[in-house]
Order: structure tokens, then C-alpha cells, then sequence
């Protein structure tokens, strides 16, 4: 009976035995040694400085990627790239700024921001993009508002500091001018017509930095860029044609002016191949038109010949001040302190006569350089023997003539007669 009470009682001790380990099981304890717990520590701190060394590979990483890129994105040529893609809403033509920079005089020379501003209900936009170190390279001021145009167009032709040199080449409505680089002036039919019935234009000023004294060299940004101008301020017409590089005044012998606007210079004493005209002749209504003979060649420092003779059309209000300005420096007064200013006349230099186009004043001028300059050829100035006064009367005669048909002008008014 003993032993079979002891084997129950073991029985039931490992039964029970059994069940702890069961229930332990399925409650997920189990019971470890004390160097089994010292193992999985040590391998858990193991575990943890193999995942920090890797968080802290990783975010290195990540910084080497950051300021390599952030290095990348720095670089000059980098940066110029990313200015000039985007310079002036994106309405520069390709390479137009690299081709600013070389006439700048440094061609490797890196840009240092742009800038633009549209200011539609004022109908103003500006643009300006600048270099490191020389400042601007080009700048853009378009306006539209009648008062704004008709001031700008006063401060261009009838300010004391000087008046355009030439109408633009290619057909382009506009001048070059000696108080700024070059100045645009396109139709902006999308803003209809004022309160007097004039259809709206758009006047557009190009400067170049260092560029101003050559600014034919600023037409192909320039043209590119009164576009983007014409399409900020909603003057919805048709772009100007962007001109090649280095786009040149069309020349011609005299003869050549036949059916052109300088037809005027087709005859008289100044023919053959010693002649070339420069014709300034816009394909659309422009403030300027402009025909100068000069000796066919070039100068001693390998520089076309001086003009010796200038046929120019003005078109706008400041017309009679810009009269008024030369009767007074070539002392056409008559007698009491005034000026005969809208009165046509003609000297042994000069000659004017005038006009009303499309409701505005109009003045067409004749000059003639008398001056002598020993220091050249003779045929840098037409003496009288050369170029007559009657000579001077017929040219400006059919010039104006000419010029108002092609304008529908009114109104013509020719010089009387010849002072001397």
C-alpha cells in the first residue's frame, strides 16, 4: 500500500508539474537562467549600437547627398543657367544673355539675380537682370497709357540731350537712341483706342549695360523681350520677328532707294559706287524713318564713313517742339524773340517741312554736313558745289511728298525759300 501511495503521489507531482509548465507555455513566460538573461542582454546591446551605427551612416548620408547637391545648385554656370531660363517671364531668346555679356566686355562674367514687375492697370512692365559685377546687362521699361508713351517719345526726340541716331533696321518699328540703348514702339490693339480715337501703343526701352553706345547689338533680346512686354500688358498682337545676330541697317547704293522710302535719294549728284544709304525704313507706322548717305568704305580706323547727309520723317505731338528746339540753334527767329518753329524753311545745312498724319504733326528734315575735316577724305562734307541748295530742295521736296502718301498725311507745307 506504501509504494502504491508513493507512486500516486509522484504521479500527481509531475502531473501538476506538467500543468505549471503547460500553463506557463501558453502564457508566455518562461523562466530563464541567470546567464541565459546575462546572454540576450549582451546580444540585445549588441543589436542596438549595430541599428544606431546604421542610423548614423544613413543621415551622413543623406548630409553628404544634401551638401553636395546644395553645392551643385551654387555653382556659377549652375546659376546662371537657372537665372537666365527664367529672366524677364522666361523672354529672352537663347544664348541672348551670353551674347550680352561677351559685348559687355566679360564673357565668363556670372549673373547675380533678375527681377521682374507687371503692372497691367497702370500698363507698365519692368524687367532687369544683373551680373556680379558690372551691374545690369539689360533692362526693360514698357509702357502704354498715352501719357506714359507721349512722355517717353517727348524725353527721346525733343529733350536737350540729344535726339535718335536711326530708325531701326529689319523693318522694326523703332530708334536707336542716344539717351538709352534702343526704344521699340509696336501696335497694342488689344487695348483699343483712347478718348481722342488714337489706337494704343506700346513704347519699349532696351538698355544694355556697357551696350548703349552700340545698340543695334541689343535688338535680338531686345525684340524678344518687348514681345514678352506686349504679351504681359495684353496689347494681343502679333510678334515682332526676332532678327539674327548681328543684324545690320540695309545698305544700298543710291540707285537702290528706287521704290523705297528713301527714293528721294535714287537721283542727283550723289550717285554711283563712292555712295552708300543706310535706310531706316519700318515695315508699320514707326515715330522715325530715316535715309543717310555717307562715302562708301571705311575710315582710317576701319569705321564706316561719316553721313554727310540725312533724310529723316518725325511722326508724334513733340514734332513742333523738336522744330522749335533746332529753328532756335540754327537762329531761324524772326526778329521779336520768337522762332519761326512750325514754319518750314530751309538753310544751306538744313531744311524742313511739315505735316498732320493720322490727326498728329509730322516733320520731314534734310541736313547736310558743310563742316571740313582736313584730317579725312573730302567727301565727308558735300560743299555747295557738290550738293547745291536746289539739290536740297528737290530731296526734301519728294521725300515729304513721298513720305505723306505712304501715311495719308495732310496738310504738307514746304519750305518758301532758301535763307542764307
Amino acid at each position: 500500500m506504501t509504494g502504491d501511495a508513493e507512486v500516486t503521489g509522484e504521479s500527481e507531482a509531475s502531473g501538476e508539474s506538467e500543468k505549471t509548465e503547460a500553463s506557463s507555455r501558453q502564457a508566455g513566460v518562461f523562466a530563464y537562467s541567470d546567464e541565459q538573461r546575462e546572454r540576450w542582454r549582451v546580444l540585445q546591446d549588441e543589436s542596438d549600437r549595430r541599428r544606431r551605427r546604421k542610423r548614423i551612416a544613413g543621415w551622413a548620408a543623406v548630409c553628404v547627398l544634401v551638401l553636395g547637391a546644395a553645392g551643385w545648385l551654387a555653382a556659377p554656370t549652375v546659376k546662371d543657367l537657372a537665372i537666365e531660363s527664367g529672366a524677364c517671364d522666361e523672354g529672352l531668346p537663347e544664348g541672348g544673355l551670353d551674347s550680352l555679356r561677351a559685348l559687355s566686355g566679360d564673357p565668363d562674367e556670372h549673373l547675380a539675380s533678375s527681377e521682374s514687375h507687371t503692372d497691367a492697370q497702370l500698363g507698365r512692365y519692368h524687367c532687369e537682370v544683373t551680373t556680379v559685377e558690372r551691374g545690369r546687362v539689360v533692362e526693360v521699361e514698357a509702357v502704354t497709357s498715352r501719357d506714359d508713351v507721349d512722355a517717353e517719345l517727348v524725353r527721346h526726340f525733343a529733350d536737350d540731350g540729344g535726339r535718335p541716331r536711326a530708325a531701326l533696321p529689319a523693318g522694326l518699328p523703332g530708334f536707336e537712341s542716344t539717351l538709352t540703348g534702343i526704344v521699340l514702339t509696336p501696335s497694342c490693339p488689344g487695348l483699343g483706342e483712347d478718348a481722342t480715337g488714337r489706337a494704343a501703343r506700346l513704347v519699349v526701352e532696351v538698355h544694355g549695360g556697357g551696350l548703349d553706345r552700340d545698340p543695334v547689338r541689343l535688338l535680338r533680346p531686345g525684340v524678344a523681350l518687348a514681345n514678352k512686354a506686349s504679351e504681359k500688358l495684353g496689347c494681343d498682337s502679333e510678334p515682332l520677328p526676332v532678327p539674327a545676330e548681328n543684324v545690320a541697317a540695309k545698305t544700298v547704293r543710291p540707285v537702290g532707294t528706287a521704290g523705297t522710302a528713301c527714293a528721294a535719294l535714287a537721283r542727283g549728284p550723289l550717285q554711283g559706287d563712292g555712295w552708300t544709304v543706310e535706310m531706316g525704313t519700318p515695315d508699320s507706322p514707326a515715330p522715325m524713318v530715316s535715309c543717310a548717305v555717307r562715302p562708301s568704305g571705311e575710315n582710317g580706323d576701319g569705321d564706316p564713313q561719316r553721313t554727310v547727309l540725312e533724310l529723316n520723317a518725325w511722326y508724334g505731338d513733340w514734332v513742333p517742339a523738336r522744330m522749335q528746339r533746332q529753328a532756335r540753334m540754327d537762329g531761324t527767329s524772326d526778329g521779336e524773340g520768337g522762332t519761326r518753329a512750325v514754319t518750314p524753311w530751309l538753310t544751306g545745312e538744313r531744311g524742313w517741312a511739315t505735316a498732320t498724319c493720322e490727326g498728329r504733326p509730322a516733320g520731314f528734315e534734310l541736313w547736310v554736313d558743310r563742316e571740313k575735316d582736313d584730317s579725312d577724305s573730302e567727301d565727308r562734307a558735300l560743299d555747295k558745289s557738290r550738293y547745291s541748295e536746289k539739290e536740297m530742295r528737290k530731296a526734301l521736296t519728294a521725300f515729304a511728298k513721298s513720305q505723306s502718301e505712304l501715311r495719308d498725311c495732310h496738310g504738307l507745307r514746304l519750305p518758301e525759300t532758301a535763307e542764307r
